[in-house]
């Protein structure tokens, strides 16, 4: 939500996930199917890096960007998706979904990025 929002595309969690459903962008194991966003949200659409650095990161969140980046839980758990929401002088500050307290935690805990996705306004 917050990487759409920022983009000027106020939507609300139960508004997102219903056009979510109702274009299609879940798999049937609830995964996104990246490219199907710009079909539920046609103002944005998803860009994706293969290689991508520390300096990626600060670059798009300067430019207002929110990265969503695919790590292992605690290093070692499940896969899943995080969002990185700002910076500290040491480390990046993730909005993270198993996270209870709900509270900004640091991507470090997370360790090793395996995927980075950015959610850009559509050219």
């Amino acid at each position: 939500i917050a990487s759409i929002s920022t983009l000027g595309d106020t939507i609300n969690p139960g508004e997102l996930n219903q056009s979510f459903i109702e274009n299609s962008v879940f798999d049937k194991r609830g995964q996104v199917i990246w490219y199907k966003i710009k079909d539920a949200r046609p103002k944005v659409e998803y860009q994706y890096k293969r290689s991508f650095s520390s300096s990626d990161i600060w670059e798009d969140l300067e430019n207002g960007i929110i990265p969503i980046v695919k790590v292992k839980f605690w290093k070692r758990g499940i896969w899943h998706w995080v969002t990185v929401v700002g910076a500290t002088e040491d480390d990046y500050l993730i909005m993270d979904p198993l996270e209870k307290s709900r509270k900004l935690v640091p991507l470090s805990r997370h360790g090793k990025i395996y995927v980075y996705r950015k959610i850009v306004p559509r050219s």
